[in-house]
């Protein structure tokens, strides 16, 4: 039998000897205490996973001490021993989770059998729990897994689990940036996170910030003691020095994130008073979300870096092709910086900014495709050769259609040769049709390829180039965007147009 302790609690020094010896003898561990105030003395100082208590007794009955103890204790067993018992202390008793009646006198049988009985019935209802638990955890785990995101979308879902797992009210998760050599605060669920000595999502913090964390779990407190403090690293919240990332007002762990051997983040969980304290239970649990959360961080990484490896590989294709069209050279780069600088003017959010970005850098791509004796032709184009080049979209599309993550550049790879009256190419679109994206981008790619050099033409001048821009308004381009256009022109914003010293255009 495994050696519970149970304490045993009434004003007769016969029974106390007589208990104190039966249940020895029966393998547990044994503290008595001659009344009610002596046993909570003894609670607060020593581990007991029953309680076995006369019900009649001076000072606190045994009654007030099972209501006390089941509101410190929670997980303490309580069984009550008496001469007596009326329906109103049943009740009394089963509202404050009494497990069972002694009564007195009583044979070695009777109170051994209710204590065998109790002890099961508690241990059953804990492998019940900690089946639920595991069952949470299970469910929290392929959550982890199945979350796809590489950013903040998976700090959180990492934190919510551990959040979740150890009932804790407040988390925070932050990612380590290996190229700024810095912890990023990916997550954190404190409301008044970004004010006066906090942070917000976003922020950075430098690399020592978790120093002490690095190579282990580390539970933070505030007291010198605590119950964990043989299971897990412990220290006071005065003996580190750790970023205001979650307010300590009980007590922090903090447990890193790593992935073969390489730190990859920071968990942090803090709880708040009045909350239950950090339990042996929780250590593995948070070890198993650690693990799993550092292997799809790792993961994640992994994939970001493959697929900027795609990217950049498209991109130096795109680079070879215009270096071998002299005409167009620096056009794909030029057009970014137009589309990029148009939709900085139009507010564009910083997603926005990013998916214009990624897909004016490939709008081209569908040209590596068509031959170089037609793209590098010198006088004007055949009509078979015209409709050669105007496939470049459609090709272009096909080339990214494969690439999951660039799902977002293929309408403007496809439509950026559509026009707003519907006459475009390839779909024929019109008007609202067209991809906002592809429509900035059309105007960016016309304006630039005016302002260039072409093998049967100069490049256009300052009047011509304002004088197109502003007669395609309502056919070939969108006329809200021909006025942001027109307006970066006149100011000098388009760097290959030569703006005149006296601006008259019209």
């Amino acid at each position: 039998m495994s050696r519970e302790t149970i304490l045993v609690v009434d004003d007769s020094e016969f029974i106390l000897e007589f208990l104190n010896e039966l249940l020895t003898n029966e393998g547990f561990t044994v503290r008595t205490a001659a009344d009610g105030a002596e046993a909570i003395r003894l609670l607060k100082d020593e581990h007991v996973d029953v309680l076995l208590t006369d019900l009649n007794m001076p000072t606190v009955n045994g009654m007030e001490l099972v209501k006390r103890t089941r509101e410190r204790y929670p997980d303490v067993i309580a069984l009550i021993m008496t001469g007596y018992a009326s329906l109103e202390t049943a009740r009394e008793a089963i509202v404050y989770g009494v497990l069972d009646y002694v009564f007195k006198p009583f044979k070695n049988e009777e109170i051994l059998a209710a204590l065998k009985n109790s002890l099961e019935r508690v241990r059953l209802r804990q492998e019940n729990a900690r089946l639920r638990e595991t069952l949470e955890l299970s469910n929290a785990s392929r959550e982890i897994v199945a979350t796809p995101s590489p950013g903040n979308n998976l700090a959180q879902t990492i934190a919510t689990a551990a959040l979740s797992q150890t009932r804790t009210r407040y988390g925070a998760l932050a990612v380590f940036d290996e190229e700024r050599g810095e912890f990023e605060l990916r997550y954190t669920n404190v409301p008044d996170a970004g004010e006066a000595g906090g942070y917000a999502v976003g922020s950075f913090l430098p690399a020592e910030s978790f120093e002490f964390a690095r190579h282990g779990m580390v539970l933070v407190t505030l007291e010198d003691k605590h119950p964990l403090s043989g299971h897990v690293r412990h220290t006071t919240l005065n003996m580190v020095k750790c970023p205001a990332v979650l307010p300590i007002k009980q007590e922090a762990v903090f447990v890193p994130l790593r992935a073969y051997g390489v730190l990859k983040a920071v968990l942090i969980l803090s709880k708040e008073p009045g909350e239950t304290p950090f339990a042996p239970s929780d250590l593995p649990v948070l070890s198993i979300i650690a693990n799993l959360g550092a292997a799809n961080l790792n993961n994640a990484e992994l994939i970001v870096t493959l697929e900027q490896a795609t990217v950049n590989t498209l991109i130096s294709l795109n680079i070879i092709l215009e270096a071998k069209q002299p005409y167009t050279k620096g056009h794909t780069q030029r057009v970014v910086e137009l589309c990029v600088a148009m939709g900085r003017h139009l507010d564009l959010s910083s997603r926005e900014l990013q998916d214009l970005r990624e897909s004016a850098m490939l709008h081209d791509i569908g040209k590596l495709a068509i031959s170089d004796a037609i793209l590098n032709k010198p006088g004007p184009l055949t009509h078979e050769e015209m409709e050669i080049i105007r496939q470049h979209p459609v090709i272009g599309d096909t080339i990214i259609r494969p690439i999951k993550f660039l799902q977002h550049c293929r309408p403007v790879v496809r439509h950026h040769h559509e026009r707003w009256d519907g006459g475009g190419y390839p779909d024929g679109l019109k008007g609202d049709d067209i991809h906002f994206l592809a429509r900035i981008c059309t105007i960016a790619d016309a304006v630039d390829a005016m302002a260039s050099e072409r093998s049967y033409r100069a490049p256009l001048s300052f009047p011509q180039i304002y004088d197109q821009v502003l007669m395609g308004s309502g056919t070939q381009f969108d006329e809200n965007l021909v006025k942001v256009m027109l307006g970066m022109i006149e100011r000098g914003e388009v760097t290959n147009i030569e703006r005149p010293h006296r601006l008259a255009v019209g």
